[in-house]
């Protein structure tokens, strides 16, 4: 945020700012995806552990990732399975990634075709222009190069390409000019 105050103060100064500052600040990695829910697996925000836990149980079917709203990276993200571990110690990590009920989490349904690899984007106005599979290392669920993923060449199909094309135009209506995201 502190960032984008600064790149808002440059543009003013007349230094060439291409991603508006306050698209940046408006469009959070994590809770922008609701803008487009055709693009998305469920989820839900909350701060309430025991909301979280009954979404982990009901719509998971007991296996979800939870990840914090300000990191990003793989930071913070954890899998919740109910399998694995006791519905106390998970409630228990409930409460302590939430502090409590003060800080917000995404929760989504886990799914397993990640191991197959997740498809990164990258897109220049509103057109995509490079694509890429991210392949999660061994077991680790983490499709991110911090984490251990290995990159390999993705040929979009039709569909991807109209699905990737139609956010970005969206986004670029509200100043993102240049912008990279997983499918």
């Amino acid at each position: 945020i502190s960032c984008t105050w600064l790149l808002d103060t440059a543009a003013k100064a007349g230094v060439k700012v291409l991603n508006a500052p306050r698209a940046l600040r408006d469009y959070n990695e994590k809770l922008s995806i609701f803008q487009f829910p055709e693009a998305i697996q469920d989820g839900l925000v909350s701060a309430d552990a025991r909301h979280l836990f009954d979404f982990l149980a009901k719509e998971a079917q007991g296996d979800a990732v939870l990840k914090p709203l300000t990191l990003f990276g793989g930071r913070g993200v954890l899998r919740l399975n109910l399998a694995k571990d006791s519905a106390e110690n998970i409630l228990q990590i409930l409460e302590a990634e939430t502090s409590k009920g003060l800080d917000y989490r995404l929760m989504q349904p886990f799914d397993k075709r990640i191991f197959d690899g997740e498809v990164r984007v990258f897109t220049a106005r509103g057109q995509a222009v490079s694509w890429c599979l991210k392949k999660p290392h061994g077991e680790n669920f983490l499709a991110n190069t911090r984490s251990g993923a290995t990159l390999e060449p993705y040929q979009p199909t039709a569909l991807d390409v109209h699905l990737v094309e139609g956010i970005a135009t969206k986004l670029l209506a509200d100043g993102v000019y240049f912008l990279g995201f997983d499918l």
